[in-house]
C-alpha cells in the first residue's frame, strides 16, 4: 500500500477538483472557536446556541431526556448549561450541529446514512470516557475527535456516490471475510476514508491534533506526531459494537488495538464493562439529536 504522505497528498489534489464539499456551518465552526478559547464561560456558550433555533430546541430536548433526570422542565439553554456543565453541553451542542453534515438516506437495503452517525456518537462518548480515564490532558477534544473520525466516508460518498454505495454492498456480501477496508478505498479512490478525514478538517481549519487523531484511527504513526488521541479513537472504534453502533465500514486491527492499549497503558478487559455502561447516555444521544 502506499504511504501516508502520499495517500495524504493524493487526497488533496482528488478534493481540490470538487468546490462542493461538506460544510461544517457557522454555528458549529463558532463553537469549536470557543472551544479553543483558554476560557469559555456558559453565557457564552449559551449564546452561540440560541443564535439557532433547531440546534436551541436539541439542545433543551437533551437536557429534558430521562437519562438526566430532571423534576423540573429545562426551559432555557441557560439553565441547561448551568445543570449540565459546560463540556456537556459543549459536545452535544456540537453534536446537534454537525448532525446536518451527516444527512443522506439510505444507500443499501441495509444501510442507512443515520448508521453512520450513531457510530460516530458512540465513538465520540466512548473516546470521551476513555480519555478520562486515560488521557484526561486529551479530554478537552475527546469527544470532538471522536465524532469526527469517520467524516472522510462523507467525502467519499460527496464526490463518488455510486462507487461508495458499491464499496457498501461488496463489504455486506461476506462482513466476516470482508478483504482490507483500507486497501478497497485506495484501490476505487486514490486513498482511504482517513486521509480523506484528514484534508477536509485541514479545510475545517480545525487544529493539527483533530486531523492527526483522524488520520491515524485506523494507523498509528500516520500523523508522525503524539497518537493519544488517535490511541482513543481506535479503542473506541473497537468498543462501538458492543454497545449497538457497529459500522460495516470497519479496518479493525488486532495489532494496532494492542498499540493503542500499550500507548495508553490500558487493559481491553477492563474497557468493555465501562462501554457497557455508556449503552443510555448513547442511546439518549441517538434520540434527541435530530435536525
Amino acid at each position: 500500500m502506499s504511504t501516508s504522505e502520499s495517500r495524504y497528498e493524493k487526497a488533496q489534489a482528488l478534493m481540490k477538483k470538487f468546490p462542493r464539499l461538506p460544510s461544517l456551518g457557522s454555528i458549529a465552526t463558532q463553537l469549536l472557536s470557543a472551544m479553543g478559547a483558554r476560557r469559555v464561560t456558559s453565557t457564552a456558550l449559551a449564546h452561540i446556541i440560541e443564535r439557532d433555533v433547531a440546534l436551541a430546541a436539541n439542545v433543551q430536548k437533551v437536557a429534558n431526556s430521562p437519562y438526566y433526570g430532571q423534576s423540573r422542565t429545562i426551559a432555557s439553554v441557560d439553565r441547561a448549561v448551568v445543570l449540565l456543565g459546560i463540556d456537556v453541553i459543549r459536545n452535544i451542542a456540537l453534536a446537534s450541529s454537525l448532525a446536518r453534515v451527516f444527512r443522506g438516506g439510505r444507500l443499501t437495503p441495509d444501510f442507512h446514512i443515520g448508521k453512520l452517525w450513531r457510530h460516530s456518537l458512540a465513538v465520540a462518548t466512548l473516546t470521551d470516557a476513555l480519555a478520562k480515564k486515560h488521557a484526561p490532558a486529551h479530554r478537552e477534544h475527546a469527544f470532538t475527535v471522536g465524532l469526527l473520525h469517520d467524516v472522510g466516508f462523507l467525502v467519499e460518498l460527496s464526490l463518488w456516490p455510486l462507487e461508495f454505495v458499491a464499496l457498501v454492498r461488496r463489504l455486506e456480501t461476506d462482513p466476516m471475510g470482508a478483504p482490507d477496508l483500507l486497501k478497497l478505498e485506495c484501490d476505487l479512490f486514490g486513498a482511504s476514508h482517513d486521509d480523506f478525514g484528514r484534508v477536509l478538517l485541514e479545510q475545517w481549519l480545525l487544529p493539527p491534533d483533530f486531523c492527526r487523531a483522524a488520520e491515524g484511527h485506523h494507523r498509528l504513526g500516520a500523523g508522525n506526531g503524539d497518537d493519544t488521541l488517535a490511541s482513543l479513537v481506535l479503542l473506541a472504534d473497537h468498543l462501538s459494537a458492543g454497545v449497538g453502533a457497529p459500522l460495516i465500514l470497519d479496518a479493525r486491527s488486532d495489532a494496532a488495538k494492542s498499540a493503542a492499549l500499550a500507548i495508553l497503558g490500558a487493559d481491553w478487559q477492563s474497557l468493555e464493562p465501562m462501554a457497557t455502561d455508556l449503552q443510555t447516555q448513547i442511546d439518549a444521544l441517538s434520540a434527541n439529536l435530530v435536525d
